[in-house]
């Protein structure tokens, strides 16, 4: 799935199976396999995947077992992870929280 719209906000609690791509303006919650949000997109709100690929901009609250954030990204976030790998130049401000398994 693909919410590619660049002006637009999604305003609602959404649940996919696979993965999500996003590259427009998200604001709400999602529950996914995986997500991946491009370097135009941005999301305000909740999502809970397994694994978040980051090259945009995440606000909000975060629940996954694998956070890659690339060099363009930037998470500003409460952030509950597994695993995490961060390149440099990205921005990743908030509460961290390593889940123990």
């Amino acid at each position: 799935m693909s919410l590619s719209s660049l002006n637009t906000w999604y305003k609602k609690l959404t649940q996919f199976t696979g993965s999500v791509q996003v590259y427009g303006k998200f604001k709400g919650n999602i529950k996914a396999e995986t997500v991946n949000i491009g370097e135009s997109g941005l999301f305000n709100g909740l999502l809970v995947v397994d694994s978040l690929i980051v090259y945009g901009k995440v606000l909000g609250e975060v629940k996954c077992n694998k956070l890659i954030l690339n060099k363009t990204g930037s998470v500003s976030a409460k952030v509950k992870y597994s695993h995490i790998e961060v390149q440099s130049g990205a921005i990743l401000t908030g509460d961290l929280l390593r889940k123990v398994e």
